[in-house]
């Protein structure tokens, strides 16, 4: 199986009310041109701190006669 990176956007949140972590990091990512009723996996990570999370997966939607249906999901 073949692999291929994305980079994801940063966003940084910052709430000076919250004592011991007041910056919050958000990556976002988009990916096209998945084909439907199809098991993906992926992990997040740093590639430069060789820094990863276990493997996880999901499916995307059936196919339809209509337009394609968005799809997305969040990992914590």
């Amino acid at each position: 199986m073949g692999h291929i990176g994305i980079q994801a956007e940063s966003l940084v949140l910052e709430d000076e009310k919250i004592e011991n972590e007041p910056a919050i990091r958000r990556f976002t990512a988009t990916l096209a041109g998945l084909t439907p009723a199809t098991m993906y996996t992926y992990r997040v990570g740093d590639p430069q701190g060789d820094l990863w999370s276990e493997w996880m997966e999901f499916t995307t939607a059936p196919a339809t006669a209509s337009e394609p249906v968005p799809f997305s999901f969040v990992y914590l």
